[in-house]
């Protein structure tokens, strides 16, 4: 996870996961190593697809969820593999006991709540706007 700047673009001063956007010719999975090797300077190995993300307009019960991200699990890189996150940014190793505890953003703490509460598998997580 990451600590971002009190004056990032968006969740300043919380702890989220790693991503980004996804460029045209990628799919989901190409995207995510992409965004791992350039945030942490680190290939990563297998990935598994495990959390949608949608929200959906709380004012507007009619309208369609807007799907949001990905989450992806993999097994975390050895201590010896140097990360090199950007500048600004903090890399942080949470325990699942201190998650409660720990500044998340809204849409983090809904998404590794359900992880930590679901069988494996894909799971689908709504929010509201």
């Amino acid at each position: 996870m990451e600590s971002r700047p009190a004056d990032a673009r968006h969740d300043g001063g919380s702890v989220t996961c790693f991503g980004g956007t996804r460029e045209p010719h990628e799919n989901e999975t190409e995207c995510a190593r992409r965004e791992i090797l350039e945030e942490l300077g680190w290939k990563v190995g297998p990935l598994d697809k495990r959390i949608e993300l949608w929200i959906g307009p709380a004012s507007s019960p009619r309208s369609e969820p807007r799907f949001i991200a990905t989450f992806f699990t993999a097994d975390a890189p050895a201590a010896n593999v140097p990360l090199y996150p950007e500048p600004g940014h903090t890399i942080l190793w949470v325990a699942p006991h201190d998650l409660p505890s720990t500044n998340l953003s809204r849409w983090h703490r809904a998404v590794l709540d359900a992880h930590a509460q679901s069988p494996p598998g894909l799971v689908k997580v709504g929010l509201d706007s």
